[in-house]
């Protein structure tokens, strides 16, 4: 997804507006907005999606690959049974922790992954899920309360 915003925000190629029209009106989105709960995909079908979106993420970036990518991705997405909003915490949650993990000497080799016997992946899930609602800084300021300094 990351390569999805750089290419439209970055290559001038179309506004985050018109990107964010285009994706909303995929069908593989739409089958993400929904409070129907979703189940896994088939293990062959997960990796299959994986693997078009490795493969799509390394070739050069061009408007078509964009589009395939888009579609790719949200189904990969609805087969690992990920709504919108699970999405959207992983993605912001993700970004986070990794804005965390450079404030806390990740460059330096200083930063200790596991907290308490949990992987820092897990301890940002664990936070988002029991406080749903926060922030993003809300998150961030989670993460340093719990971080083994």
């Amino acid at each position: 997804m990351s390569l999805v915003l750089e290419f439209a925000y970055i290559g001038k190629a179309e506004s985050i507006e018109e990107l964010a029209k285009r994706i909303t009106q995929t069908p593989e989105y739409q089958k993400l907005s929904t409070d129907i709960p979703l189940t896994f995909g088939s293990d062959d079908l997960l990796m299959t999606k994986i693997e078009n979106v490795m493969r799509l993420s390394l070739i050069p970036v061009s408007p078509e690959m964009i589009g395939a990518l888009i579609e790719e991705f949200f189904e990969l997405a609805y087969l690992g049974a990920l709504n919108t909003t699970q999405l959207y915490r992983l993605y912001v949650g993700k970004n986070i922790l990794n804005q965390f993990r450079q404030d806390h000497g990740y460059k330096e080799g200083s930063y200790i992954k596991i907290w308490n016997g949990l992987e820092d992946n897990a301890v940002m899930k664990s936070a988002w899920e029991t406080n749903p609602d926060m922030t993003p800084e809300e998150l961030y300021d989670a993460l340093k309360a719990a971080y083994p300094a």
